[in-house]
């Protein structure tokens, strides 16, 4: 819920930023908006819980693996510390604390579980630690990084959505070519059902109807219906990849 609030409250400020940049006047600096995204550390915490291990690097790995890295903290205060949440600053990261409430002396461990699936090259990712000691910023942050290369070579398919590598990702429709296909590979270690929601003039379907695990496949796309009477440009959005909407955006153009 705390990344939530932290995204809207963002979005409400670019939003204010904007209104009032046209108006001559800036609302906040980009470090401003950076600080709601990437808080400091609380100062009232400070050194009451200590990270053993605060960079961890995975190295290089490959994009169809589920790396876990594993911190340790100590509680050097005197005092119970509880864990209130905890926020990575990327959503491929996935987060869990071995306990809520971590005695004065003793240890608790956070696991990351990184999914680098379509993000070849370096990356660094903070997850960061709030605890009772303050109640608006962070107690611990704590790093992984490491660089994302692709398990396998695929030099003919050269686009990147999620999990899957594709030929292309733009199609042209029009009266004599109503379908088109474009190639794709599962470069993950899971099945992939590929769908699209219809539109009025587009269908989408994936041949065969589930990918498996390093298999191939074509997504066709097909007008369906009237031509249209001028040029029309529209998009497709992919389900079943992970990845963002924009990532996985087919741009499709129709015309006579």
């Amino acid at each position: 819920m705390r990344m939530w609030r932290v995204i809207c409250m963002v979005c409400m400020v670019l939003l204010l930023s904007e209104s009032l940049t046209a108006q001559g006047r800036t609302l906040l600096s980009r470090a401003a908006l950076d600080s709601l995204v990437n808080p400091a550390l609380s100062t009232t915490a400070q050194g009451k819980l200590e990270a053993k291990n605060g960079v961890i690097s995975l190295g290089t790995i490959k994009d169809n693996t589920r790396p876990t890295a594993r911190f340790t903290l100590r509680n050097t205060s005197s005092s119970t510390i509880e864990i209130t949440s905890l926020y990575s600053t990327c959503g491929c990261v996935t987060c869990a604390a071995s306990t809520q409430s971590v005695a004065a002396g003793e240890c608790m461990s956070v696991e990351a579980i990184f999914n680098p699936a379509g993000r070849n090259g370096d990356f660094k990712i903070d997850v960061l630690v709030y605890t009772s000691l303050d109640t608006k910023r962070p107690t611990v942050r704590l790093t992984i990084e490491g660089v994302v290369e692709p398990a396998t070579s695929y030099p003919r398919l050269k686009v990147q959505m999620g999990e899957l590598s594709l030929s292309r990702r733009e199609v042209v429709l029009d009266s004599r070519t109503r379908t088109e296909r474009i190639a794709c590979i599962n470069h993950s270690d899971r099945e992939l059902r590929i769908s699209a929601k219809p539109t009025t003039q587009l269908t989408l379907r994936c041949e065969p109807e589930v990918i498996a695990a390093g298999g191939e496949g074509d997504i066709v796309i097909s007008l369906r219906g009237a031509m249209p009477t001028s040029e029309l440009r529209t998009m497709l959005i992919i389900e079943g990849v992970t990845a963002t909407p924009a990532e996985r955006m087919i741009k499709v153009t129709i015309k006579e």
